[in-house]
């Protein structure tokens, strides 16, 4: 309805008004994110059985990521090599878990850096590899970090240190990726950026 609303009035009024314009833009910005924030919730509540088939992880990744767009001011780096490994996995479902982290670790690239900071540029790289008999998926950006009690919270649903997020992004990639029997691990310190690695095991050499 209130999209509905908002479409209507854009339609009928005179787009002369700069202050009408900017109050409808935060209104269709806010609706966005109250669609990101349902979905979200559906989501993680929503527990869906994960479809594992073979898949091409490096070419895979490779392609998601090209069709990302981050924030126009992060640069996204991708290294991959873990060769030419399947890992037995869902798409749709490692797709969200991969993204919800790139979009946490592009968040975090928006926050405010110390002003003596010697690497201002904001960057996030993925990288994959292989270690024993895993695949895996590791996300870093060079962010303000996190602190003690985030990192020891930032598992639980709801918890959020941003004043629009659901909380669920990083509690519902663990939950896709324990469904892939796998897991996520999480390195960060205060002004050092962050490290996320999702790893799965994977299959065979093709």
């Amino acid at each position: 309805t209130m999209r509905t609303s908002v479409f209507l009035i854009n339609e009928l009024i005179d787009h002369g008004n700069e202050k009408v314009e900017r109050a409808l833009g935060r209104l269709e910005r806010s609706l966005q994110r109250c669609d990101n924030i349902i979905d979200e919730l559906l989501d993680f509540a929503r527990t869906k059985e994960a479809v594992l088939e073979p898949l091409d992880l490096d070419n895979w990744l490779s392609r998601l990521l090209d069709e990302y767009e981050p924030d126009e001011n992060v640069e996204i780096e991708i290294r991959l090599d873990a060769g030419d490994v399947n890992v037995a996995a869902d798409r749709e479902r490692l797709r969200r878990a991969v993204i919800n982290v790139v979009e946490n670790a592009c968040h975090a690239l928006l926050k405010q850096r110390p002003t003596d900071d010697p690497h201002p540029d904001p960057r996030v790289t993925a990288s994959t590899r292989l270690m024993e008999d895993r695949a895996i998926i590791e996300i870093v950006d060079n962010g303000v970090g996190m602190d003690e009690e985030t990192l020891q919270n930032c598992f639980e649903p709801l918890f959020s240190t941003k004043g629009f997020g659901t909380g669920l992004g990083l509690p519902a990639a663990k939950q896709i990726l324990e469904q892939h029997n796998g897991g996520i691990d999480i390195s960060s310190e205060p002004g050092a950026g962050t490290t996320v690695s999702l790893w799965l095991p994977y299959l065979v050499q093709v």
